[in-house]
């Protein structure tokens, strides 16, 4: 039993210097790795919070009018950019059903939930210097506003000129009873 012990030794040493050449070969590939899913994990976070950044700012820049192509685009991401800000998302379902005709919500009580969402976003993107009377103050010159009403107008004007001919052309295409 002697004469294997140091054979033993031997075979041991052996497989722990084979052990720690693997793992010198292996540990700055892992470590590369390791340090691209960090880089990667890091950018991940990186482009979530230019999201949250980019969603909050166009509904600043929006909030005059927040019905704007913008500001719809804008509010229909959160539930995704801010997925993990509950706070945000509450504020948003309370704004976006103050919206809904049929709940007849005043327009200052809107107002007050668009602020109150905007303020929810403000805090969790870290704009902690960000006043309640801030998120108030819109410049809406009236030029944009008259505008803006142009705008809405001459498209419900098309609206209600594609609807006429929609009617008239569904009207001529409707079968007729023979009088025979």
């Amino acid at each position: 039993m002697a004469e294997w012990l140091p054979i033993a030794i031997s075979l041991l040493a052996l497989a722990i210097s084979i052990a720690t050449a693997l793992a010198t070969w292996w540990a700055p590939q892992i470590a590369a790795r390791l340090a691209e899913g960090l880089r990667s994990a890091a950018s991940r976070t990186e482009r979530r919070e230019d999201l949250k950044r980019w969603v909050f700012m166009t509904l600043m820049q929006q909030r005059a009018t927040p019905f704007t192509l913008e500001a719809v685009q804008a509010f229909n991401s959160i539930d995704v950019v801010f997925a993990d800000a509950h706070a945000v998302r509450d504020k948003w379902a309370a704004y976006f059903k103050s919206m809904d005709r049929n709940q007849q919500v005043p327009p200052h009580t809107q107002r007050q939930q668009l602020i109150e969402l905007l303020a929810a976003m403000a805090a969790d993107i870290g704009l902690t210097g960000i006043r309640f009377d801030d998120l108030m103050r819109s410049y809406s010159p009236e030029y944009v506003m008259r505008r803006i009403n142009i705008e809405t107008m001459s498209q419900t004007i098309q609206e209600m000129e594609l609807q006429r001919i929609f009617s008239e052309a569904s009207a001529n295409t409707t079968p007729q009873a023979s009088s025979s």
